[in-house]
């Protein structure tokens, strides 16, 4: 590739500023799915157990979990967080010997003292979860479900999942 005048070409200046971005993104996940240094101790063994269930519950489901995709909400006395179990070879194609990929969402956490298990909310071809608040007893997952013909890394169709915290027991709304 040349210079012209020493200009880099518009094409090789796009890629150039969607790579920062996908790296600065993923820099920003990452970061944010690290425990804050201001939390307390109480805080601290909260993080460490939730960070263990996920473990269990990835390697019990013969996955791995995909920390990149990690969703978490840390005020009000909670800390919630919405994980991603990935697995391999979901559908076998016998004839072929091809494979498919797959991935379901969970939420787990502590709201106060309570430790809610994890908790089925999504997945490849019904809901990707992009945020999760919890505010007076009331958890909101934003995220957006699949149309008839959106491909696999894309669905279209905003949704909520509404969930209430009453006493020890958390209760979500229909899943897609």
């Amino acid at each position: 590739m040349s210079l012209n005048n020493g200009v880099i070409p518009s094409s090789l200046n796009m890629k150039k500023t969607i790579k920062h971005h996908l790296l600065t993104t993923s820099l920003i996940s990452i970061l944010s799915t690290m425990p804050s240094t201001s939390f307390s101790d109480e805080n601290r063994h909260k993080t460490s157990e939730i960070e263990g269930m996920i473990q269990h519950y990835a390697i019990e489901a013969n996955g791995i979990e995909n920390k990149i995709s990690r969703i978490t909400d840390t005020s009000n006395h909670h800390y919630l967080v919405i994980f991603t179990v990935e697995y391999s070879c979901e559908n076998k194609n016998m004839d072929t010997l091809s494979c498919s990929n797959a991935y379901s969402q969970h939420l787990t956490g502590f709201i106060q003292n309570y430790k809610i298990e994890p908790i089925t909310i999504g997945g490849k071809w019904l809901f990707e979860a992009i945020n999760i608040s919890f505010d007076n007893g009331r958890v909101q997952i934003d995220g957006f479900k699949y149309r008839e013909n959106d491909p696999a890394c894309c669905p279209s169709i905003p949704y909520t999942i509404d969930g209430y915290v009453t006493g020890e027991k958390l209760s979500l709304s229909e899943m897609p």
